[in-house]
């Protein structure tokens, strides 16, 4: 029972982390993309 209840935790954990990787690139691509749209306007 602990076995499945650390996969649980982990991917719970996995599932978090790359939620804030998500936010992280997309705040990256916006500053991108802005610098870029800077240029061209």
């Amino acid at each position: 029972m602990s076995e499945v209840l650390k996969v649980a935790e982990f991917m719970y954990t996995a599932a978090d982390f790359n939620e804030v990787l998500c936010v992280i690139c997309i705040f990256e691509l916006c500053i991108y993309f802005g610098d870029v749209f800077r240029v061209f306007v």
